[in-house]
Order: C-alpha cells, then structure tokens, then sequence
C-alpha cells in the first residue's frame, strides 16, 4: 500500500500534471518541486499515466489503466499522457556519481526532530550538518534550536 503519497504532490496550481502522481508499470512518482519521492512498485498499468488525486486522496493499494486501486475501488481515474509529468529523472544524481558518505537515519527519529523544529521554534527553516560518515547529523536554524541524530550503524 502507497500511504500518504498526497505529502509529496503540489497543492499550488502550478500546472496539471504537477499537482498529479507517475505512475507506471514498476514505479510511483509524486514531487511538489521541492521533494519527491519514487517507489518501486509493481502496477498492473501498461504505458506511464499521470493522475490528478481526488481532494483527500491518501492511499492506494495499486493501479491499472482505469486508475488508481484502493482496497474498497477505484479512487482517481482520468489518467492523462505520461509526457505531461516534469523529467524527473534529471534532478537525480546518477549510478555513476559517487556519494561523499552515506549515513542511515531512522525515519521516525526524523520525523520527530523534524516535528520538534516546526511546533518549537518561530524560526521555520532548518540546516542539517554533516561532519563525517560515523558522526552525529546536526540540525539547527542557527536561532533557538538544535538536535542531533545519531547514525543507525
């Protein structure tokens, strides 16, 4: 199941196909120009379709040709031209650019970080730091609040 992919698609207008998530037969793209994110997923569609989500469309189980599937039906339909979607695919660094280190983090402990900068501090915006591969990520507005994350090593 594809939960919350509505985080990831533009509320603004900013164009049809923005405010719509990719779908095609092994993955799922949603981007609001300013995140994005692709999940590989099997779908039974057979050409790359882009659909507009219904106001509160959450989650969906799968998708086929006639639209998005949740578990009780379908949900979204009227699938528009893949080509109508941004490239995405030029935005991301590719197999053969090497990472200067990789750190794993735990998405929970994110989320609450993330949570503790937005309801803490007047200060929207916040910086992450990294020093080195097996050190602590730091996050500061460099204002009123600062936190660490430790590596999942």
């Amino acid at each position: 199941m594809i939960k919350n992919i509505s985080d990831f698609v533009s509320k603004q207008t900013l164009g049809r196909s923005i405010e719509g998530i990719l779908v095609t037969p092994d993955k799922i793209v949603a981007t609001d120009s300013y995140k994005l994110i692709e999940i590989k997923q099997a779908s039974e569609i057979k050409k790359p379709t882009v659909f507009n989500l219904a106001k509160g469309f959450k989650t969906f189980e799968t998708a086929n040709d006639t639209g998005l599937i949740a578990k009780y039906g379908t949900v979204c339909s009227n699938g528009i031209q893949s080509d109508a979607f941004p490239d995405y695919a030029q935005v991301i660094p590719k197999d053969t650019d090497n990472p200067v280190f990789e750190i794993d983090l735990s998405p929970e402990h994110l989320e609450q970080i993330a949570k503790a900068f937005k309801g803490t501090s007047k200060y929207p915006r916040m910086t992450m730091k990294l020093y080195a591969k097996n050190k602590p990520v730091v996050f500061t507005n460099n204002k009123d609040i600062m936190a660490l994350l430790m590596p999942m090593n």
